[in-house]
């Protein structure tokens, strides 16, 4: 289980009942807590009169008392720091996990246009370098319930697969409501050029066809069995139950998470790739645009955000010149 030293919520829509969860996952973990609201950039146009001064100084008020809001039910019991950033609500929130080393957000916010995440909560998943709690339009709670949903890499090695997945077995047991949490590994598989076997011009007989397509599925029988075993280590609390389906993963994904009641899915956002910083895959996409049920990304290890801010690349040229001014003085 990972160990979660430093949380960031944003809170985007939210009551102070929604944020139980993560006030209790805070204090598990013993982790510092920041809650943070972003309001719009003021233009750079002209502002004789200060109106436009005036109107962002009323909505940085407003926020603040919202937040404040939030957090008094706690107070008394975590020391939770608030804040309110300016921006684009996805820049401002992983700038400030790049410079202040987050290790989760967690974004509570109403659901998108056809449900499933927002724009904001998408950019997140796709863009900020830690894991992605996003909450759309439900409260945070501690699930007991969770689909773990895996990829597999056929063309590789298989070795950053199984990294992947022990990762996401990992974030899967932190957040979890103590031991006895069921883990629904489901792993979705197509077989070879299916769209080829009801093709008569590739001259193979049923027969074979059917055995190919039985190999197949046996193939990814034991996968997922040996991948559940090696997950059993990495989630030692957890019940995990393994899923195989033929079909389409943005098909198979909701389907079992509503079959199982699920309250959370648990997804490596970038798949198998080997490219840091790639944006999500559209399979993982397809899922997140239309989910009702809450949604843990997972990056891989060594995942970097495409993302560049101005105070970053200026702190990062400070201590390079601190460092090269020590070398020079030592040498």
């Amino acid at each position: 289980m990972r160990r979660f030293r430093n949380i960031l919520v944003y809170a985007e829509s939210a009551t102070a009942e929604s944020l139980e969860g993560v006030i209790d996952l805070a204090r598990e973990h013993d982790a510092a807590l920041s809650i943070c609201d972003v309001i719009a950039a003021p233009p750079s146009t002209p502002d004789p009169d200060g109106v436009i001064e005036h109107l962002k100084t009323t909505s940085m008020q407003l926020a603040y008392e919202r937040l404040s809001g939030l957090c008094a039910p706690y107070s008394r019991s975590l020391a939770i720091d608030y804040t309110v950033l300016t921006g684009t609500p996805f820049l401002a929130v992983t700038e400030q996990v790049m410079m202040q080393g987050f290790d989760l957000v967690v974004h509570i916010s109403d659901t998108g246009t056809h449900g499933g995440l927002n724009p904001t909560g998408m950019h997140l998943v796709r863009k900020c370098p830690c894991p992605v709690w996003s909450l759309p339009g439900v409260p945070a709670f501690r699930p007991r319930n969770i689909v773990l949903a895996v990829d597999r890499n056929l063309a590789g090695s298989g070795a950053r697969t199984t990294a992947m997945a022990m990762a996401q077995a990992a974030m899967a047991a932190s957040v979890a409501a103590g031991d006895s949490t069921r883990l629904h590994l489901v792993h979705a598989w197509q077989p070879f050029a299916e769209g080829l076997l009801q093709d008569s011009r590739h001259g193979l007989s049923e027969t074979d066809i059917d055995d190919c397509v039985a190999a197949q599925d046996l193939d990814h029988q034991r996968w997922l069995s040996e991948l559940a075993d090696k997950l059993a280590q990495e989630a030692p609390g957890c019940v995990i139950e393994t899923c195989l389906h033929r079909g389409e993963v943005t098909e198979v994904v909701p389907d079992v998470a509503r079959e199982t009641g699920a309250e959370l899915i648990v997804m490596g956002t970038i798949g198998t790739s080997d490219v840091p910083g790639v944006l999500i895959g559209t399979r993982a996409e397809g899922i997140l645009s239309t989910t009702r049920i809450p949604v843990l990304a997972v990056k891989p290890l060594g995942f970097k955000s495409p993302l560049r801010f101005e105070a970053l690349d200026r702190l990062a040229a400070v201590v390079g010149t601190a460092i090269s001014r020590r070398e020079v003085k030592a040498s």
